[in-house]
């Protein structure tokens, strides 16, 4: 009886295996559209180049894009990647990609430093050079040179707003 058991017990555990193969042979496959979460994509302040087959499988496939509003760039159908220019208005906006009668968003993730020019007119008096000394950059002379710029002098740092 002992044996017709663990008999019993082993049968079973091998057809709850061979059942569980046949679960697996229908998960869908990896010929869906995009690559995993569409993870955030991080831009810079300057132009950025999102890369497509980074998240999608078939560019070819993607029929058109829509960037939230204050960005632009300048994809063609078939291209694997483009330049996106400008600044999102939110800290994180859609990305919306069309293919088909389908969509995928890619989150668009804002840089958390703001681009900042500061100027300074030097009233009429020759200067050789001008620095931007500060606790921002460590108090080192040099570190942030500001370019003349006409009369004036300009300087454009990536600074966290509100600092």
């Amino acid at each position: 009886m002992r044996h017709y058991l663990s008999f019993l017990f082993f049968v079973l555990l091998l057809s709850g295996c061979q059942e569980k193969k046949a679960d697996l042979a229908n998960e869908p496959t990896l010929e869906s559209e995009t690559y995993g979460l569409n993870s955030v994509v991080l831009l810079t302040q300057d132009t950025n180049w999102v890369v497509l087959s980074d998240y999608f499988k078939d560019v070819s496939a993607i029929d058109s894009i829509h960037l939230p509003k204050g960005l632009s760039y300048d994809w063609r159908k078939g291209n694997d990647g483009f330049h996106l220019c400008g600044q999102m208005e939110d800290w994180i906006a859609p990305m919306e990609v069309f293919f088909g009668n389908t969509s995928r968003v890619l989150p668009l993730k804002k840089p958390a430093r703001e681009r900042v020019q500061l100027t300074f007119d030097p009233e009429g008096r020759e200067l050789n050079s001008v620095d931007f000394v500060s606790d921002l950059n460590g108090w080192a002379a040099g570190a942030n040179p500001f370019l003349k710029g006409g009369d004036q002098w300009v300087l454009e740092m990536d600074l966290y707003p509100g600092g």
